[in-house]
């Protein structure tokens, strides 16, 4: 809590927030020692050296008060608040301001992170700000290479985590945490013999890829699988998935009634994708793939105190 920001002041008020022994001194709170953090703007009036009053400690306040705007990507909160000012031993409060934005463009990194040493307690307020992981990346369908061998396709990709926490950490969630879409999976290829004018040849259609999962700028999609360049029908690639819609499948190829296996869409915030399709009017030649699961949105639930959940899209672990 902070000093009173106006009337009369004594050495009480001023130990009562800073700490301190007595029998008290102003020289012993200079912003920037021991007992008084440099970073909160509510301390900017008290001085790091020379003269100093009882006045330059009105609305003075010992925890470390921070304002996130804007946009971050993959944010290491201790780093941070260190390059802000605070000075690693007071209490932290960080606010994340509506509108903010904090994400990531890896599965395998969090888009928040908070971890590290906070000895005397860290609350995180997000208010109107979203927190996204990143979306996992389609896969890409089966097929067939130039001379007719088989080709597989790959799975969908996983989607990335939104909150890392290996610390206590207070959380007062008002907006949204969000573990990316799972990519989703390619489609199965398949082959059919065809005769014409007494002529027997095959003709090959790939599957078609998968899209990507929900990401808040753009996943990637998986291609479609590949075809010989004669008696060849390739399938279409998927889609990108945004903080909109995830991406959506391709189309498998196609040769009169017969379809490839399309690609599966991409995963919602924290959901897995859909797997790639199977064939329709012929059986799987080269098989369908799996698609990605969807995000965390927080991973090292066991370090928080939740004071307000708000939206959390994607597992709690």
């Amino acid at each position: 809590m902070a000093i009173k920001s106006s009337g009369s002041l004594s050495f009480a008020d001023i130990r009562n927030e800073f700490g301190g022994s007595t029998p008290a001194s102003l020289g012993n709170y200079y912003r920037g020692g021991s007992l008084v953090p440099n970073g909160p703007t509510e301390n900017n009036n008290i001085p790091t050296s020379g003269a100093i009053r009882f006045s330059d400690f009105y609305g003075a306040s010992k925890v470390f008060n921070t304002t996130f705007t804007g946009n971050f990507i993959i944010m290491d909160l201790r780093v941070e608040l260190v390059n802000r000012g605070w000075n690693q031993s007071s209490p932290v409060r960080a606010y994340f301001a509506p509108g903010t934005i904090v994400r990531s463009y890896s599965p395998d990194s969090a888009a928040l992170d908070i971890s590290g040493s906070f000895p005397n307690g860290i609350k995180v307020v997000i208010d109107g700000a979203t927190i996204a992981g990143c979306g996992g990346f389609g896969g890409n369908g089966a097929g067939f290479d130039a001379y007719g061998n088989n080709r597989a396709g790959t799975a969908g990709g996983r989607g990335g985590p939104a909150i890392r926490c290996g610390t206590s950490v207070s959380i007062e969630n008002l907006g949204w945490i969000l573990g990316g879409g799972g990519g989703g999976g390619g489609g199965a290829a398949t082959c059919v013999g065809v005769s014409v004018d007494k002529s027997n040849y095959t003709v090959y259609m790939s599957g078609g890829g998968g899209g990507g999962g929900m990401d808040w700028v753009q996943s990637s999609y998986g291609t479609s699988g590949t075809t010989p360049s004669s008696n060849g029908y390739r399938g279409g690639n998927g889609g990108y998935g945004n903080n909109a819609n995830p991406g959506s499948g391709g189309q498998g190829g196609l040769y009169n009634n017969v379809r490839a296996g399309s690609g599966g869409s991409g995963g919602s915030w924290g959901a897995p994708g859909v797997d790639g399709g199977d064939p329709t009017g012929s059986s799987a030649v080269v098989p369908r793939t799996f698609a990605g699961a969807g995000g965390s949105a927080i991973l090292g639930n066991n370090y928080i105190t939740w004071i307000s959940y708000g939206t959390r899209l994607g597992a709690i672990e």
